[in-house]
């Protein structure tokens, strides 16, 4: 078994090498989220001090640094700039995917280009789709090429990113994950998110239309173990428990702080905004079905 000590240790180290960024991004963070400001200046501080890199491994040049800490330092970072913070989602989760399929040629490909400081944005979400069962994005073969057309909501980061992994139906009917460059012609990213918190996470509406060099990564008919399973419902529970949490918090400062701490000049609205928004698109409700429906009747929570 792994301890809690050995997990981060070494954490303070790596945290000190990164707080005077941190320092640096918050001086500037209520008045990006007053005037609406988009944080590319700060983000392209943390890819020059290796933010991007630190979870690939050092074989593809990164720093192999283990995911507790870099969640630890994530949420530091949020402690700075919560927009900033959740941009990291996507590449996160798509450095992990490529750590767990060395099998596949293109993964080494792909961790050293993350490696370098590229970052990788998402593209999963469809307008009136319920959740990705019914998506309508496809790719599709024309003249020996395969192209990808589509659109795409709530795509966290894409402003920002160098690529975007992107759900979509390939010519067989099968789901896959794809990697495309943000830059390609045929992409349109929109930063039209106009929700009331996380207001600069570029989570706004990517178009795909007709879009060549499409990189198939990944197939999304894997099966589920018991570890999946466990995953998936501790993820729901702590979703549920921080929403909560956070939520309650957020009320509480205006509680105490009265009529003063509403002045729009302090902003303090923005962290029940944040964590209102992110709640709803984690909604508390079929988070909580989902544990109960584990824990009563044994259904397994990766099913939607």
């Amino acid at each position: 078994m792994t301890h809690h000590r050995d997990v981060f240790a070494g954490y303070e180290e790596l945290a000190a090498r990164f707080r005077p960024v941190f320092a640096r991004i918050a001086e500037g963070s209520r008045a990006r989220e007053q005037s609406r400001t988009p944080p590319r200046e700060q983000l392209q501080w943390l890819i020059d001090a290796g933010f991007a890199a630190l979870r690939v491994p050092r074989e593809h040049g990164g720093e192999g640094i283990a995911l507790a800490q870099i969640l630890r330092l994530i949420s530091e970072l949020a402690e700075a700039d919560e927009n900033l913070a959740h941009i990291w989602r996507n590449h996160i989760s798509f450095i992990a995917d490529r750590r767990h399929d060395p099998k596949d040629p293109r993964s080494g490909l792909w961790l050293r280009r993350l490696g370098a400081g590229q970052i990788v944005g998402g593209g999963w979400s469809e307008p009136g789709a319920a959740g990705v069962v019914d998506t309508q994005t496809v790719v599709f073969e024309e003249d020996g090429e395969r192209l990808l057309t589509g659109r795409k909501l709530y795509a966290t980061g894409s402003i920002y990113a160098t690529w975007a992994t992107v759900l979509a139906i390939d010519p067989e009917g099968e789901k896959v994950v794809v990697l495309v460059d943000t830059t390609s012609p045929g992409v349109r990213i929109a930063d039209d998110w106009d929700g009331f918190g996380q207001r600069l996470t570029g989570s706004g509406t990517v178009e795909y239309d007709r879009v060549r060099q499409v990189d198939t990564v990944a197939e999304t008919d894997d099966p589920v173990d018991a570890d999946l399973e466990r995953s998936w419902l501790e993820t729901a529970i702590t979703q549920v428990t921080a929403a909560e949490t956070v939520l309650n918090a957020a009320t509480r400062i205006l509680d105490v702080l009265g009529s003063s701490g509403t002045s729009a000049r302090y902003a303090l609205d923005r962290h029940w905004r944040n964590a209102r928004t992110i709640a709803s698109h984690n909604p508390r409700l079929y988070k909580s079905r989902i544990i109960g429906n584990w824990y009563v009747n044994g259904v397994d929570p990766t099913v939607r």
